[in-house]
């Protein structure tokens, strides 16, 4: 529902009314999949994972369902922080952020081996949340 359906304002010394028909608030993903959704027949589901956040929404048959639409705080950061408190319990060392980052882009990063393996498996924990996000 709108608060307001015009708005009058006044820039550069002239007067200007705009009259609001309708506004609809979608994730800042669903910009990317707009010249797909010709392809989107059926139930699709669109993930903008971010840093903080993940925002979800269902589009059936070419059309966003705005009212199944949420965000979760799971974002990338959730995993870092995880993947960091990982490797301080389990080796009490402190591994740079962008090493994290690597292995989160690329599976793999100049560690040792015993390292990785712990990043790996905490990456893929987080991995095995956001799908458990889209199935809820």
């Amino acid at each position: 529902m709108l608060q307001r359906e015009s708005v009058d304002f006044k820039y550069e010394d002239k007067l200007y009314s705009v009259r609001i028909i309708g506004c609809s608030v979608f994730p800042q993903g669903y910009a990317d999949v707009v010249p797909c959704l010709k392809d989107m027949t059926g139930l699709n589901m669109l993930a903008d994972i971010g840093n903080g956040t993940v925002n979800i929404m269902k589009i059936s048959n070419r059309k966003p369902i705005t009212t199944q639409s949420y965000t979760e705080k799971s974002g990338v950061n959730q995993c870092l922080k995880a993947a960091s408190n990982a490797m301080m319990n389990k080796f009490s060392v402190t591994v740079d952020e962008t090493i994290i980052q690597q292995m989160i882009r690329y599976g793999k990063a100049d560690i040792d081996s015993e390292y990785a393996e712990v990043l790996r498996q905490t990456i893929s924990e987080y991995d095995d949340s956001i799908f458990a996000l889209l199935r809820k």
